[in-house]
């Protein structure tokens, strides 16, 4: 038939990936589609992966089967979600990663007609500017921003969600000015980075640490008791003073600690902790004080 030709014609003119699909198998595919998973036909597809569905990754930042309720049509479901939500990730015949739009338009019970729309490089500059904001250039710990962004959810994971309290620590680099006075602001910087190093290896995997300012870094962590907090923090102290940099440097550092009893005012739980440091300082550095 000349009008199935036709049709064939303008998918195949098409950027976008398109099938025409029951839901189950591919029943119409484009040149797009064939290039992208590169198969010789339909058939070979069918044979091969069944439903595009089964192709898409299990990232839970992206659409998956394995978000679709029992007993629906995965078809059916997607096109309840909003349209942020409508994103699934497939890796291609050479093995690349790519992010797609996914849009369903339902011909009848049996038809639907699906697109992907590549927005890899959309995602990809996303994600590194995300990067950007979150992360300190020069140590990778967390930045002010990101502490300013996420920490009414980081506080209502800890003490709503896991039930437990919340532990400020602030730290800085004792003598950091003489370190860079002394030998430059290249070693400075080099050990700025093995303390950040040291310290993530010192704390838990759920545990944040921010760059405060400067050489002064913040911690907020879970834990159930003072006594928890002042342990975990004081093995760390011990691990930055047992680390030489590559310059065989020894340095040390100080920390204020204290448990936010008003979730409400973080800032002041911050403060707090600040007070700890100042008294951790005045009483001969290298130690951990509690407020």
């Amino acid at each position: 038939m000349q009008y199935i030709e036709t049709l064939q014609k303008i998918f195949d003119l098409q950027n976008n990936i398109l099938m025409v699909t029951d839901g189950n198998s591919p029943v119409k595919i484009n040149k797009a589609f064939i290039n992208f998973y590169g198969i010789d036909n339909i058939n070979n597809f069918k044979n091969m992966i069944g439903c595009i569905c089964n192709s898409f990754e299990h990232d839970d930042k992206f659409f998956h089967l394995g978000k679709v309720p029992k007993n629906y049509n995965w078809l059916d479901y997607i096109m309840t979600l909003s349209e942020i939500d409508k994103k699934v990730a497939i890796k291609s015949a050479k093995n690349i990663r790519h992010i797609f739009d996914i849009g369903v338009v339902k011909l009848d019970h049996k038809a639907f007609v699906v697109s992907l729309t590549d927005i890899s490089e959309t995602v990809n500059e996303k994600h590194m500017f995300e990067h950007l904001v979150n992360f300190d250039n020069l140590t990778q710990a967390y930045t002010r921003t990101f502490f300013t962004n996420n920490i009414k959810r980081i506080i209502h994971e800890i003490a709503v969600t896991n039930n437990l309290l919340v532990g400020i620590a602030i730290f800085d680099v004792d003598n950091f000015k003489k370190v860079n006075d002394t030998y430059g602001h290249d070693i400075g910087d080099k050990v700025l980075k093995n303390i950040v190093n040291s310290v993530k290896n010192s704390i838990r995997r759920d545990d944040f640490l921010i760059r405060w300012g400067g050489e002064e870094f913040l911690l907020i962590m879970a834990v159930s008791n003072i006594n928890e907090l002042f342990n975990i923090i004081d093995q760390t102290r011990i691990n930055i003073s047992n680390m030489l940099t590559d310059d065989f440097l020894i340095v040390t550092a100080s920390f204020g600690i204290s448990i936010c009893q008003n979730l409400s005012f973080i800032e002041q739980c911050i403060k707090t902790s600040d007070e700890a440091l100042y008294l951790a300082k005045s009483n001969g550095k290298n130690r951990v004080e509690i407020k």
